[in-house]
């Protein structure tokens, strides 16, 4: 018979709270604060007919850490469904080339109104320059764009589906439009990523103590490494010592109790990154 798992995971650090994995953790002295880049207002001029172009504008200026926390696209007629994302200004500050840094997934635009959704993975940004960018499915879709001094516009071909992981280095564009679009971040510091492989992993009832349950990945949620150590942690710990953690794997702990009493059962740990 098999045995399902259940895993909660929480991300820790030394700041002053634990939240749930893909939840975002900051330090509470800057809870309050908001940061936003890029455009807040309803523009004035009417667009459409963008479908299947990445289209970015920018650079806009972050001046401290922050993570990601929504971005948000105007929209006055609402078709098909839409994509957003950051990319850093690339190589020179004019959004050509630059490196995709956060995104979300795809949703179904809603018509006179902000279309905000969140990062599809937690991004703390880094101080620089950064261009924000938009891709629809529908060139029905229309929304707002207007001028504003030092932000410019670029675009080039890209079918619907996932963004590319950097800019075109010669795109279109270059015309000073931008777009009623904007990202809101909250000041703080990167924080663990937890995720396991297999997601949602399964063992017959009589795997041998030692056995890999499932392998631990870890990731900072500005892209860096994450140099620190796993360990359990409330509320779940290690299920009754029935877990144990071996470099980055989950296993069957070779001093516990086995699973053979819990067949046909659903288990959880909590697993704890510490950076």
């Amino acid at each position: 018979m098999n045995r399902n798992f259940a895993f909660l995971l929480y991300p820790k650090t030394s700041l002053a709270a634990i939240l749930l994995a893909n939840a975002v953790l900051v330090d509470s002295s800057h809870a309050q604060t908001t940061i936003t880049l890029g455009e807040t207002g309803q523009l004035s001029s009417a667009d459409n007919g963008n479908a299947n172009y990445l289209l970015a504008d920018g650079p806009y200026h972050l001046s401290q850490p922050a993570v990601v926390n929504s971005l948000s696209f105007w929209v006055d007629n609402a078709a098909g469904q839409l994509e957003l994302g950051i990319f850093d200004s690339g190589p020179n500050n004019d959004c050509k080339g630059g490196n995709l840094k956060a995104h979300t997934n795809a949703f179904t635009t809603n018509a006179s109104s902000w279309n905000t959704a969140k990062p599809a993975s937690p991004v703390t940004l880094a101080p620089g320059n950064y261009c924000l960018a938009y891709l629809p499915s529908d060139n029905t879709l229309s929304f707002r764009k207007g001028i504003s001094t030092g932000i410019n516009n670029s675009y080039f071909p890209v079918q619907f589906g996932p963004m590319p992981a950097t800019f075109a280095a010669n795109p279109s564009g270059g015309d000073g439009f931008h777009w009623s679009l904007y990202a809101t971040l909250t000041p703080g510091t990167a924080v663990p990523v937890i995720s396991l492989n297999p997601s949602n992993p399964s063992l017959p009832a009589n795997a041998a103590k030692g056995t890999v349950v499932a392998t631990i990945q870890v990731k900072m949620s500005d892209g860096s490494a994450f140099t620190g150590v796993l360990d359990f942690g409330t509320p779940y710990e290690n299920d009754n010592n029935t877990f144990a953690i071996s470099g980055n794997n989950l296993i069957v702990n070779p001093s516990g109790p086995g699973l053979t009493a819990d067949a046909n059962t659903t288990q959880n740990v909590t697993v704890v990154a510490q950076q």
